[in-house]
């Protein structure tokens, strides 16, 4: 004589799928961390390439700005404008705005 228990069979059916169902979802999470990592180390190398090539922009920049503001450039642009090179110049100062008597 055969017994037939179908309530049983459903648990342990039961048992199986919910533990298929944890490690379907935990293997999907690992799949999700593991792509936002790798996604990360990307956007990382690609930041450290970007500083490297605006450091060099940086460098030609600064460059450009020392040779601009070379001082022999500077004293032959300064005696084409006939600009004259004061020896004793008198900066604006405090005793200046005291002392002055049109206020």
């Amino acid at each position: 004589m055969t017994i037939i228990r179908p309530y049983h069979h459903k648990k342990i059916i039961r048992t199986l799928l919910l533990l298929f169902g944890i490690i379907l979802m935990g293997g999907l999470v690992y799949i999700y961390e593991y792509n936002v990592l790798a996604d990360s180390r990307f956007q990382l190398k690609a930041t450290k390439q970007k500083i490297a090539s605006l450091e060099t922009v940086n460098a030609d920049l600064k460059n450009a700005i020392y040779k601009t503001t070379d001082p022999e450039k500077l004293s032959v642009l300064a005696t084409e404008s006939h600009l004259v090179l004061d020896k004793n110049p008198q900066y604006l100062n405090s005793n200046q705005w005291l002392s002055d008597s049109s206020y």
